[in-house]
């Protein structure tokens, strides 16, 4: 099967790049769910609690975009395990497709990002395949220069 045509409007409605956590797979949704839960005074919160809000709103939004990714490739399983999509396969085809769009720096970012939500879904599940993935990618991460955004002062200005 081809892949969509993301120029179009309709493909773009059909195959958002980054699902949003009511769209994921149950047994991902409920792990998610359950890891955000905030804790009370006598019970422990989930594994995520201890995030800010704007850092699980992060990792929920880059584990989003791989299930983006997933279904837009028709990979998507909707009854697999939480985190189970994780897979060397799916990680390498995924890495493929952000290589096509996106700098180093950013694609390093989203494999970190998945697999920290990853960790926080399935806490019990060995992802250190992922950590040797990640640590690649940051050996050939090239950092674009930012020397662009420097202002310089002319030499007219003195202190008060």
């Amino acid at each position: 099967m081809s892949s969509p045509n993301f120029l179009d409007a309709e493909s773009a409605h059909e195959y958002p790049r980054s699902l949003p956590v009511n769209e994921w797979p149950d047994a991902d949704r409920r792990a998610w769910e359950d890891a955000c839960r905030p804790g009370s005074r006598l019970r422990a919160g989930g594994v995520a609690s201890h995030l800010a809000a704007v850092s699980r709103d992060d990792f929920a939004r880059r584990y989003g975009a791989f299930f983006g990714f997933l279904q837009r490739t028709h990979r998507l399983e909707q009854h697999a395990c939480a985190a189970a999509e994780v897979t060397v396969t799916n990680v390498e085809a995924y890495i493929e497709d952000l290589n096509s769009r996106v700098r180093s720096v950013t694609v390093w970012n989203c494999i970190y990002k998945l697999r920290r939500a990853a960790q926080l879904l399935a806490p019990n599940a060995d992802f250190s395949w992922l950590v040797e993935i990640e640590k690649d990618l940051a050996l050939v991460m090239q950092p674009r220069s930012k020397f662009d955004r420097l202002v310089l002062t002319t030499g007219s200005w003195k202190p008060a």
